[in-house]
């Protein structure tokens, strides 16, 4: 019992913080151009009016937002966006809306890679109002006849057929003003929501299921509803809208997913939207196990063949136990309930939100598909120098000898923190920039002392 009063009372501060609008919030979403396969990032913001100063300029009431984006590569360290915004609002302009919000959009084309966002929003005459916040997001690489979902945009409005090409909201015939605080309830009846599916020109696809549900707070369906396209086409849109001021207040989930016919291929899409309706208070409902940890997110926006793909690349630090469990799941459900398991075992630090033992383990996998591809393996990761790599993480020092007279190239890696010091010898053995490992001195690893000396005179 003492149990539930935490959940619900940790709930009502929740509704009491939505309750109490927030001076800056942000959200965003993550969109890919077919034409080129390139990707762009949405960033919707929002300022709520009222709490910024209004000060005289050039004989203008006015209020002043700023807002400073810094977007870095973590591939490579470059930063591709610092810039600062200054949005200038007339008090005449805000006094005769009954909207108190300053709602806007920004886009940045992306190539496809980590990245840090890192947004900074403030009032220009309030040294007090000081937002901060950051985040880190992948926009991983896809065919054109690969499946992929959009991440969702939540939106307060969605007008169809619109001739506002002038909008920053336009795209695709539609103007969707964003919701970047995620309440829907008394405030925003209606959830309004906004995604984009690729890859429906694939061959071997017939007719495609499209399907949107929102599930509760206890992870039942609260709403669903589907419809089956037909045809080739690069992209479609998905748009939609559930009235929702009548459910009980709690953290829902919103799920686009696309299959094929057969149910062989799928790809869906997930984003968490806060119901708060006032007169709607569901105290029965646990509402703290309903929310959902970052990488269950993550997991949850994932199609079969990428939760497939990140287990695959985990074999290198998986246990044969846990091989042969993964081999007896069928279901997605249950593969992302082992890869959740997964990795959360292994996170080195629990109090943060970011599992940083995977966040390092897969920038090793993006590295080393960059890095260490070659003839017989186009995916860098599969190879022996990329497995090496992303096992033990970048060598103290490399030594690459590629004209020696007396054999063919060969490189050593010397790791100094490992068991008091080892070394991994890969030998291009036909002269082709295929390195296979021949000899290390690691426990564990192949140890061919005579092959060592074949090379190391």
């Amino acid at each position: 019992m003492r149990g539930m009063k935490f959940y619900i009372v940790s709930f009502l501060m929740i509704c009491f913080l939505i309750q109490a609008q927030n001076r800056f919030e942000f959200d965003y979403a993550r969109f890919y151009n077919p034409a080129d396969s390139s990707g762009y990032l949405e960033l919707y913001y929002s300022f709520y009016r009222p709490h910024l100063l209004t000060v005289n300029l050039e004989e203008e009431l006015v209020k002043q937002g700023k807002l400073s984006i810094k977007i870095v590569n973590l591939d490579n360290d470059i930063i591709v966006v610092d810039n600062d915004w200054l949005m200038d609002v007339p008090v005449s302009e805000v006094e005769q809306t009954t909207n108190n919000l300053l709602v806007g959009q920004m886009d940045f084309p992306l190539e496809f890679g980590n990245y840090k966002v890192d947004i900074f929003a403030s009032d220009v005459n309030n040294p007090e109002f000081e937002e901060s916040s950051s985040f880190e997001i992948l926009f991983s690489p896809f065919s054109e006849t690969e499946l992929v979902v959009s991440d969702i945009q939540l939106a307060t409005a969605i007008v169809t057929q619109s001739t506002n090409e002038e909008s920053i909201f336009y795209k695709n015939s539609l103007e969707v003003t964003p919701n970047p605080s995620l309440v829907y309830g008394d405030s925003n009846p209606v959830l309004f929501f906004y995604s984009e599916i690729y890859g429906l020109q694939n061959e071997t696809l017939e007719d495609c299921i499209i399907e949107q549900k929102l599930l509760g707070p206890d992870n039942s369906i609260i709403y669903d509803k589907s419809r089956v396209i037909s045809g080739k086409n690069p992209a479609v849109v998905e748009a939609g809208a559930i009235k929702v001021n009548q459910f009980n207040s709690g953290i829902y989930t919103l799920i686009i997913s696309v299959k094929d016919s057969d149910n062989r291929i799928s790809a869906n899409s997930a984003k968490r939207v806060y119901v708060y309706n006032r007169d709607l208070i569901d105290t029965s409902t646990d509402f703290a196990s309903s929310t959902l940890t970052p990488l269950e997110s993550e997991l949850m926006m994932m199609s079969e063949d990428e939760i497939e793909f990140m287990f695959e690349t985990a074999r290198y630090i998986a246990t044969e136990t846990e091989k042969s469990q993964w081999k007896k799941l069928s279901e997605i459900d249950a593969k992302r309930q082992f890869l959740t398991a997964f990795w959360q075992k292994r996170d080195t630090d629990t109090k943060t939100p970011v599992n940083e033992f995977k966040r390092d383990y897969y920038e090793r996998v993006n590295y080393a598909n960059k890095n260490y591809s070659n003839l017989s393996r186009s995916e860098g990761w599969k190879t022996d120098r990329g497995r090496v790599y992303i096992m033990y993480g970048a060598p103290g020092e490399i030594e690459r000898f590629q004209n020696e007279y007396y054999s063919m190239p060969y490189e050593i890696w010397q790791y100094y923190d490992l068991e008091g010091g080892v070394i991994f010898l890969f030998a291009d053995e036909q002269g082709l920039n295929i390195y296979r490992l021949v000899h290390s001195t690691k426990r564990g690893e192949i140890n061919n002392y005579r092959e060592y000396l074949k090379y190391v005179q």
